[in-house]
């Protein structure tokens, strides 16, 4: 691996005037700087992290901790497509990813504090249930920066989508077809699910349709097989919807595979509506009427968040939310109720 006396080599310049350069610090003017950064790339030059740790006192890492409901898996997209995104920008800076996990304290809990203080990262990036007690315990922790996708509150920096507005406009669009008799199945209770609910809610109140608590149906976010079993039971009623709202793309395969054994066709018997606007949902027919997030502009901005904390010019932004606009997709998988 090329080291910064073959950069200054190759490049003419002395190996501290290279040093200043690669590190960012003063004294270099801007011309000779991208002309060592140009070399340092062509000769795959890659930062030693442990002796700048030394130097600055930073570890050069960021952590990222999947506290949700379930298992991380391929089954989502979502957070696997934001997560690419997110590490893109941050390796640009030098920072290398690691995955933080719950650790075993002196008390015999499990917690995450101990492996972040065995790590040393920078920062964190958080995917969690906001609601659960030990993603309670990180948002209090004060002396680490950190950033957490889809959180709204005051604790910590957030970056979400706009989840309320886009339900909001998904359950009105069902009911300027005709559909009034419509269930919600969501995920689990956590501050999007609400914020989720209250749009579907709020569309139905400003229509005038009359909420009851059986439009609304809790199965958990990328399980097929709890969706599945829901909208067997759903469809089994002696009324049943004209339209269904997954809590996401993958989710709703488990319902057409439920509707499809039920006999009933989509979007002739049944509107069918995902969210995500995930590859899988785009892969089925008819293909899901969904809500695209934007998992580049999210990772982006989350890892923004997060270094801009980190190098201290983010002081006035540690608490601030980030709402990024995801697109509607309206598909065949919806369509005026048949009766």
């Amino acid at each position: 691996m090329a080291t910064i006396y073959d950069i200054a080599k190759k490049s003419g310049f002395a190996p501290a005037t290279v040093s200043k350069a690669l590190n960012n610090y003063n004294g270099v003017n801007e011309a000779s700087k991208k002309k060592i950064i140009a070399v340092a790339k062509e000769m795959g030059y890659h930062p030693n992290t442990a002796a700048r740790s030394l130097r600055t006192s930073k570890s050069y890492s960021i952590g990222v901790i999947f506290a949700l409901d379930g298992r991380v898996g391929t089954n989502q997209l979502l957070l696997m497509n934001i997560l690419n995104s997110f590490q893109e920008v941050i390796q640009k800076e030098g920072y290398d990813l690691i995955l933080l996990t719950k650790t075993k304290s002196k008390d015999g809990t499990y917690s995450y504090l101990s492996h972040i203080e065995k790590r040393r990262v920078d920062g964190i990036l958080i995917f969690g249930n906001y609601y659960k007690e030990e993603v309670k315990e990180l948002l209090m922790l004060s002396s680490i920066p950190k950033v957490g996708f889809d959180y709204i509150g005051t604790k910590i920096c957030g970056v979400t989508s706009d989840s309320y507005e886009k339900y909001f406009e998904l359950t009105k669009k069902l009911i300027e077809l005709g559909h009034q008799n419509i269930v919600f199945l969501h995920g689990e209770k956590n501050i999007v699910t609400d914020e989720r609910i209250r749009g579907f809610k709020d569309a139905l109140s400003k229509n005038s349709i009359p909420f009851n608590d059986n439009m609304i149906v809790e199965t958990g976010y990328y399980n097929v097989n709890a969706n599945h079993e829901a909208t067997l039971k759903i469809l089994k009623q002696s009324n049943p919807p004209t339209a269904i709202l997954y809590p996401d793309d993958y989710s709703s395969l488990g319902g057409l595979a439920a509707i499809d054994e039920m006999g009933l066709n989509v979007p002739n018997d049944i509107s069918v509506v995902g969210f995500d606007g995930t590859d899988i949902g785009r892969s089925i027919h008819p293909s899901i009427t969904t809500v695209k997030q934007n998992t580049d502009l999210l990772g982006k901005q989350l890892a923004q968040e997060l270094i801009d904390q980190i190098d201290n010019k983010g002081h006035d932004k540690t608490k601030s939310i980030k709402v990024i606009q995801s697109e509607l997709i309206f598909t065949p998988s919806i369509d005026k109720p048949s009766h």
